[in-house]
């Protein structure tokens, strides 16, 4: 079997989350807040959180969180690429 190169892994999935959190980022200012509560009910069933909708975020705490979700897909993609590859050896 050949290897997984694990940092490439982890930027791939580094920039998946990104664009995720982009894509989130954009129903929230297209969709409204009855838009993003109703994508949240429908992933979290059987809670409402229309009460901890946050729709004012300031652009450094935006700018904080796609920096955070790039680093935690990097390492989960790294992991999973590190893990797979002690497994061929």
């Amino acid at each position: 079997m050949k290897n997984i190169n694990a940092s490439r892994l982890g930027f791939a999935s580094g920039i998946t989350g990104v664009i995720l959190y982009i894509g989130c980022i954009l129903i929230m200012w297209i969709g409204g807040q009855s838009a993003i509560t109703w994508l949240f009910n429908s992933i979290i069933h059987g809670v409402d959180v229309s009460s901890v909708v946050m729709m004012n975020v300031p652009i450094l705490q935006s700018v904080v969180g796609l920096l955070i979700t790039f680093c935690l897909g990097w390492m989960v993609g790294y992991l999973i690429g590190t893990i797979y590859n002690s497994g061929n050896k």
